[in-house]
């Protein structure tokens, strides 16, 4: 048979053992704790079906373990992960851009032995005070990572704005368009260093290239230096990317150097291609040898990609 002890708070403090015999309740009203001295432990964790006595309005009830806190907000200093002082959250009003602060905050982490990473998140009004910030503590620094002000303005202190799925970009559909608008959504950027390579050239090449995408629109700085092999097939250069496939597109570029004896020169990409071309000014594509044989040519080439 189990023995339950119940310590009441009367005067005296009056100790009572309970033989519970063939009993399926226990009267505790006159009791406001007890002690089960002889009950086996609960197995954890609890399923929350679990059922409590408690006294209220001096009548003692019964209360699940999952409804202890229905309907009332609970507050709590710290909050474990377990029992070795692993922190999940604590909260504070001594959390900001440098301990100690009057802002208010939540911060979550790991308080292991020998030092502890957190997550700080803080908020408040008034003066430098963000109205959202998060933060990481090391133990011995505090470094901002990221904040909204009053105004709705984000920062990002140490990293990046990181799109993580492709097609995804910053959206701009709040402010105005033209009649023709088909997206406004700037979904890529993307800046390196391509090869300019002469196709089908019979000689040897210098080559140089950089190019800058924003959206669907490319901007590739070429350099290019022939070596005088005499070649009559026309003259054309790979890009870092393939046109748009439009009907009837034709893009440009802007010569800033040259020694080729061309009168007129020009480059040009054609609708769904993937080089470009050299011109004069009657529009006749140049080979290598009118293009000039041992010539040099640097410049921007601009155009839409697909």
């Amino acid at each position: 048979m189990a023995t339950i002890k119940l310590i009441g708070d009367a005067p005296n403090q009056v100790s009572r053992n309970k033989d519970l015999g063939s009993m399926a309740h226990v009267d505790i009203a006159e009791a406001n704790g007890y002690i089960v001295d002889a009950a086996p432990s609960a197995t954890t964790p609890l399923a929350g079906t679990e059922e409590l006595a408690v006294v209220q309005s001096g009548d003692t009830k019964k209360v699940s373990v999952a409804n202890l806190t229905a309907g009332r907000s609970v507050s709590a200093s710290e909050l474990t992960v377990d029992g070795t002082g692993n922190k999940l959250a604590s909260f504070t009003n001594n959390i900001g851009t440098s301990r100690p602060s009057s802002n208010v905050g939540v911060f979550l982490g790991r308080n292991a032995s020998g030092g502890f990473n957190e997550s700080n998140i803080i908020w408040g009004t008034g003066g430098a005070a963000p109205a959202f910030r998060i933060q990481s503590w090391n133990g011995t620094t505090l470094t901002n990572q990221f904040a909204l002000d009053t105004s709705g303005n984000a920062y990002l202190d140490i990293g990046n704005l990181v799109i993580g799925t492709s097609g995804k970009g910053i959206d701009f559909s709040a402010t105005g368009n033209a009649a023709g608008m088909t997206s406004e959504l700037l979904d890529d950027y993307e800046e390196g260093t391509w090869t300019p390579t002469p196709n089908n050239y019979d000689g040897t090449s210098v080559v140089e290239g950089y190019y800058t995408k924003i959206g669907n629109m490319c901007f590739a700085s070429f350099y290019i230096e022939l070596d005088g092999t005499s070649d009559g097939s026309t003259f054309s250069v790979l890009l870092p990317f393939a046109s748009f496939n439009g009907t009837n597109a034709m893009f440009g570029s802007a010569v800033s150097y040259t020694t080729s004896t061309a009168t007129g020169l020009s480059f040009r990409v054609r609708n769904n291609n993937s080089e470009f071309r050299a011109y004069n000014n009657s529009g006749t594509e140049l080979t290598y040898n009118t293009f000039g044989a041992s010539a040099v040519v640097s410049g921007t080439i601009i155009f839409r990609t697909n």
